[in-house]
């Protein structure tokens, strides 16, 4: 990480628009003092002794909050980090707001140090960014209009002349772009975010819309008046998803993914993961491998 570091942050409603705003700071709720959990290496003690780690965040809920929920927490991701903050002995938190399209550019500019979201692993990711070990198996979902008078309930149900909206930066866009590359002629709608894409969807702007499958139950969960329903094959997964989907990190630092890779696992067998899970309204079992419960093992 570079010494100096600068923090800008866009405050973003939970599911409606995106505004501007200032700089967030929180306490890790980590004391100064060394803990019996931390590691070392070039970049994490950098960090500690800076005393802050900086975050990218998204609109992107329940996994990431552009800015604090009513619960004045940032969603999933940010909480799981603020937890490793705290093993680690790293006082403070500082949560910089972007859109999911920028994590990338970010991490390689040195302007954060984790992305607090996840991020599913493909190939070219890979040669600009670096993961942990699996972190979470991440579903993907369809919303359509209530009531789905379309009847669309999978990718192969969308026919020429519709309208798709995908979150721009995401590997959804990648599967719309073949899609049309295949022969269906739809009109994709790429957004920032799965807020523009409730929007579309509710205001009849686009026939259906693909992300992961938390961030619409999600959303129906806050506000089950929206104008929108799940299609049915993508809503609640009763296995896990194949698909890792990690936090990423700057290439180049890895005491930091080893530390965090380390302290991870504890999380998942101390109960934290899942408190965390459970909190967001999310089933453990589907999302994250944890080697000590075979449920988390099962296909």
């Amino acid at each position: 990480m570079l010494p100096s570091r600068k923090l800008s942050v866009v405050f973003v409603s939970a599911l409606l628009a995106i505004v501007a705003g200032c700089g967030t700071s929180a306490p890790s709720t980590a004391s100064p003092a060394a803990t019996s959990t931390e590691h070392h290496g070039a970049t994490i003690d950098k960090i500690r002794s800076d005393g802050t780690l900086i975050v990218g965040v998204a609109d992107d809920t329940p996994w990431s909050f552009s800015s604090l929920s009513p619960q004045g927490d940032y969603g999933i991701m940010p909480d799981i980090i603020a937890q490793f903050a705290k093993m680690e002995g790293i006082p403070h938190v500082q949560y910089q707001s972007m859109l999911f399209a920028d994590f990338i550019g970010a991490l390689q500019s040195d302007r954060i140090d984790i992305v607090g979201d996840t991020m599913y692993n493909t190939i070219a990711r890979e040669q600009e960014i670096a993961y942990p070990s699996p972190v979470f198996y991440d579903p993907g979902g369809m919303i359509v209009a209530k009531g789905n008078p379309l009847n669309l309930h999978s990718l192969s149900d969308l026919k020429s002349g519709m309208k798709l909206a995908v979150p721009e930066g995401s590997i959804y866009l990648t599967y719309a772009q073949n899609l049309v590359a295949s022969g269906v002629q739809l009109t994709l709608l790429p957004v920032p975010g799965v807020s523009q894409q409730i929007a579309a969807v509710s205001s009849g702007q686009a026939d259906a819309a693909i992300n992961d499958a938390i961030l619409y139950a999600y959303a129906l969960k806050i506000n089950p008046s929206l104008n929108l329903s799940i299609a049915t094959p993508f809503a609640q997964p009763v296995v896990r998803s194949s698909t890792e989907s990690d936090c990423t990190f700057p290439k180049g630092e890895p005491d930091l993914i080893a530390a965090w890779n380390a302290d991870f696992n504890v999380m998942t067998k101390d109960g934290f993961v899942d408190k965390v899970l459970e909190e967001y309204g999310a089933t453990p079992s589907l999302y994250v491998a944890n080697p000590t419960d075979p449920d988390y093992t099962s296909s």
